[in-house]
């Protein structure tokens, strides 16, 4: 067995398992993610200032200049943070496969569409210091994942380096998005 051959198949062992993961927490926060407020709107559709104080933690106050909330529903939102949770999980795997050709070929997410998934949470939840610190690292890894998916071969090592060898602790980045859209009503 080539160098190679070994590198493909334990790329591809990584990913199935980051894929399985995936499903999991996929379906785990659609089931968790329904709004359990009496006082949602109708139309279910939420703002980042949809949640009062009161339901913000010391550190999730609101921040100084948060972005534009705009309107988004619930379903929509729900569906941008599963996917964004994919993705994230893919960037993860991503900092431990060493060739950038095995980037372009990935069987599952949205890595193209990673930065606008950021973009919308940023703006969904912008009142959340803790999910807006997650989305803005999470933002940096997606920066040296476009460069490697451009077929940029430091990026690997740039991306190991940036999302660090504690692969938990890369994955948590993901509870305060889940915290915040939940706090949201959704």
């Amino acid at each position: 067995m080539t160098a190679s051959t070994a590198l493909r198949q334990r790329s591809a062992r990584v990913f199935l398992a980051i894929g399985l993961a995936a499903t999991v927490l996929a379906a785990t926060v659609l089931a968790g993610c329904g709004s359990n407020r009496k006082d949602a709107a109708a139309d279910n559709s939420v703002t980042a200032s949809d949640s009062s104080a009161s339901d913000q933690g010391a550190d999730d106050s609101a921040a100084a200049a948060t972005p534009a909330a705009g309107k988004i529903g619930c379903p929509a939102l729900k569906e941008t943070i599963v996917a964004m949770f994919v993705n994230w999980q893919l960037v993860i795997g991503l900092a431990r496969t060493p060739d950038v050709k095995l980037w372009a070929n990935l069987p599952i997410g949205t890595l193209p569409e990673f930065a606008s998934q950021l973009d919308t949470l940023y703006r969904q939840l912008g009142s959340y210091d803790r999910a807006l610190e997650s989305i803005d690292f999470m933002k940096g890894a997606n920066d040296i994942v476009q460069k490697g998916l451009g077929g940029d071969s430091a990026a690997p090592g740039e991306l190991a380096t940036y999302v660090g060898t504690d692969v938990v602790k890369a994955i948590s980045k993901q509870n305060s998005i889940a915290e915040a859209g939940s706090k949201v009503g959704c």
